[in-house]
């Protein structure tokens, strides 16, 4: 499923998922087509993972 979001400043001022073949969901591909409107389509966030690298600290 397609998510669009536009960005205000340095934050997320709108995100949709419209529902694939909708009305919506084409008007959105649009907008996300013309890079003046501000839309962007990202991808949907993957599955977070289980195992995570993180550094330790060390002793001194």
């Amino acid at each position: 499923m397609a998510i669009y979001e536009r960005s205000s400043g340095g934050h997320v001022a709108e995100r949709v998922s419209p529902v694939p073949g909708s009305e919506d969901a084409e008007r959105y591909a649009a907008l996300a087509a013309d890079p003046a409107s501000g839309w962007r389509r990202v991808e949907p966030a993957s599955a977070p993972e289980s195992k995570r690298r993180t550094k330790t600290g060390g002793g001194a």
